[in-house]
């Protein structure tokens, strides 16, 4: 068996000679790259800035250019060299020392630029405008960019040595320590950007016009998601190398607020819990006392406005009860409710500023919130309107008798929403204000007198003066017939069947239907003792005969 995975591997594996040519071409680039980069080099050492950087770039490009060959070449010789371990069941794949040379000394190359790239990062020196602190954080943004890509070749490389059986020892050591050097700049580069976050957050609420400060504080808040970002990809690598990063991974969750699958574990809560508990501890060790102070202040001013409000309320119904311009129910309900509410809500506001409240904002949210609430209610709006225009015209008042769009009854009850009306026959009707201030209002006992109006007939054949006579005395006999104005009785019309007479006497308005139902009764019997008839329609039906008619 061993002697057929022999022959096999011989039958599939690439020429000898083939495998040397690939060599000596990969290691001919690499020594044309490395002069390269020995030439460049030297030739910034004696340019001016300008030239510099863009040796410097050319440097990194050609840097760039040979570690990915190299690092091809390696995955290609690691591959190479596990297939023939596994065919011939030993660790016979010798690497070529020319290839372990170049693995060895890569890092320290890789660091190199790492190092030329680290010094040119410009960091903020506070005082820049807007623009000069967006063109220093394009800048530092695509530095650590270019820098994650050579810690990324650090790590490809320590692995491609682990394949090819390289003692990566040292060199995983050194990386270590280099990753942790980072993460612990990058973790005090993010507190620091948090707390000028939190007093650029503070500018720019109390200069909300500058538009200088709203630009540095979104500069800030950006900065801190990049600074964030770039500490979230430093954790990774140090899992990757086995080392403890739950520390910054909870550093990561309070600077963005935000808990992932890559940044939650057990360690990391734990963290979280412990520094959440010290920071509780300390801030109830500082500001407990104040706070105590300042909630037992505010349910006392809490429990005063309420007193105050309920005297208010008394105080001004009491006003109202004793006020010499006449006043609507519904306007007094307003008042009162309005004067007594006011108090206390002026008393809650000043309750929650001692407690921490900015009433500027709460205020600014409560006045959108009531835009949001009128624009979604406009019918009950309409209702509101008209419930003012009924509070300033007073056309009714509770108790009235009114007759508004074909409802007839009393009214029993009013708010600027609605009016409650009562009928005679004991329904209740609680109707939309729009409806009623839209429509024809007749307001029955809005007046204190009243004319009722009365139409009795007698046949043709009755005396007018006489049937006048007993209708004045009729009238002159009931109590609650007014004097003033005189009662009015008039031959009205000759009608079809009867002499109509038009009978108005006039009344107190409390007085209408009792009148009206008396004297229609005393009409009936008196006219029957005097002996004059009431007449009924009557028709009189006349046949013709045909004179031709047999």
């Amino acid at each position: 068996m061993k002697n057929l995975l022999l022959a096999l591997s011989l039958i599939m594996a690439p020429p000898l000679a083939a495998v040397e040519v690939v060599r000596l071409d990969v290691y001919a680039q690499l020594d044309e790259l490395s002069e390269r980069i020995t030439r460049l080099n030297k030739e910034a050492e004696d340019w001016t800035n300008a030239t510099k950087r863009i040796l410097l770039m050319r440097l990194e490009l050609a840097q760039k250019e040979r570690t990915l060959i190299l690092h091809d070449h390696a995955a290609m010789v690691a591959k190479d060299r596990a297939a023939r371990a596994g065919d011939f069941e030993e660790d016979t794949a010798e690497v070529d020392s020319r290839l372990i040379e170049l693995m060895k000394n890569e890092p320290g190359n890789i660091r190199l630029i790492l190092s030329l790239n680290t010094r040119s990062i410009r960091l903020p020196e506070g005082g820049e405008t807007a623009s000069e602190l967006a063109a220093i954080h394009a800048d530092m943004k695509a530095k650590l960019a270019i820098i994650d890509s050579w810690f990324d070749a650090l790590l490809v490389n320590l692995d491609l040595s682990r394949q090819l059986g390289m003692d990566v020892t040292e060199e995983e050591r050194l990386l270590k320590r280099a990753i942790r050097e980072r993460a612990a700049n990058i973790s005090s580069y993010l507190a620091l950007v948090m707390l000028d976050v939190v007093a650029m957050r503070e500018r720019a609420a109390l200069l909300s016009g500058d538009k200088e400060i709203q630009s540095l504080y979104l500069l800030e808040a950006n900065l801190l998601k990049s600074i964030a970002k770039e500490l979230e990809i430093l954790t990774r690598d140090m899992q990757a190398l086995g080392l403890d990063a739950s520390r910054y991974k909870s550093q990561l969750i309070s600077a963005t607020g935000s808990i992932s699958t890559d940044l939650f574990s057990v360690d990391v809560f734990t963290l979280l819990a412990k520094d959440w508990t010290q920071g509780a501890t300390n801030w109830v060790r500082l500001n407990g006392g104040k706070m105590m102070f300042n909630f037992l202040l505010f349910f006392v001013i809490i429990i005063i406005a309420r007193f105050l409000s309920k005297w208010v309320k008394r105080g001004t119904e009491t006003a109202l009860r004793y006020a010499t311009t006449p006043l609507s129910t519904l306007s007094q309900r307003m008042l009162v409710s309005g004067a007594s509410s006011a108090v206390y809500v002026i008393g809650v506001l000043i309750a929650l500023s001692q407690i921490g409240f900015s009433l500027g904002p709460l205020l600014t949210g409560l006045g959108i919130a009531g835009f949001v609430v009128g624009f979604a209610l406009q019918d009950t709006l309409s209702n509101f309107a008209s419930g003012m225009m009924i509070l300033f015209y007073r056309p009714f008042d509770v108790g009235d008798v009114i007759d508004a769009d074909g409802i007839y009854g009393t009214v029993s009850e009013m708010s600027l929403v609605n009016t409650t009306i009562l009928t005679f026959d004991n329904q209740t009707l609680i109707v939309p204000n729009s409806q009623i201030w839209g429509n024809v209002i007749k307001n029955v006992t809005a007046q204190k007198k009243r004319r009722v109006d009365l139409v009795f007939g007698i046949g043709y054949g009755d005396d007018i003066v006489k049937a006048e006579g007993v209708l004045k005395q009729i009238l002159d006999d009931h109590e609650k017939v007014l004097d003033d104005p005189e009662p009015l009785i008039k031959v009205h019309e000759l009608g079809d069947s009867s002499v109509n007479f038009a009978v108005r006497p006039w009344v107190n308005t409390d007085d209408y239907w009792g009148v009206y139902w008396d004297i229609t009764r005393s009409v009936k019997l008196k006219f029957d003792e005097a002996g004059i008839s009431i007449p009924f329609p009557q028709r009189d039906v006349h046949f013709y005969r045909d004179g031709n008619a047999e």
